[in-house]
């Protein structure tokens, strides 16, 4: 005779057989969190709200322009100098994350597939709509501004430095 907790789990694995990118999805935006840090009293002159887009429990570099990850779109604000703004990571209205363009899987300019040399370098350079065939879901798209890359995710602390450069 089977309890409740051996059905149920019972269950989550024969939803993850017939779904098993349902189990992915869920894990990948569980790495990724965006929060609004508020100070100041919000009738007052003071008053800010402050973006902070956090993977694996550590906050993003602000090196980056924009990225596209798999919680959604975001954009970041340096501080402005008027007061009742906000800055730090915003969200974007374009509503775009890289779980969608991982479904679409557009081809870049190219038409080239990914590689293993893409997987080993953990980045190239391509457009959001340029996401090379084969790339893995869990990769991100980020913006400098002159140049976008699709990048590993774990890549997001230390490619920050070395892109912005090239």
């Amino acid at each position: 005779m089977m309890c409740a907790r051996q059905k149920a789990l019972l269950l989550v694995c024969l939803l993850g057989a017939i779904y098993p990118g349902a189990c992915t999805s869920f894990s990948l935006r569980g790495d990724w969190n965006h929060q609004i840090r508020v100070s100041g009293k919000t009738s007052s002159r003071e008053y800010r709200e402050e973006g902070l887009l956090v993977y694996q429990g550590r906050l993003i570099p602000d090196n980056y322009r924009a990225i596209v990850c798999p919680i959604g779109s975001f954009v970041y604000r340096r501080q402005p100098a008027l007061v009742n703004s906000s800055s730090g990571w915003l969200r974007d209205e374009a509503k775009m994350d890289s779980l969608s363009a991982a479904k679409k899987q557009t081809s870049g300019k190219s038409g080239a597939a990914f590689t293993g040399d893409d997987a080993r370098q953990g980045w190239y350079e391509a457009g959001f709509f340029a996401r090379k065939p084969g790339t893995p879901v869990s990769w991100i798209w980020v913006d400098f501004g002159s140049k976008s890359y699709w990048i590993k995710s774990e890549g997001v602390f230390y490619y920050s430095t070395i892109l912005s450069k090239t």
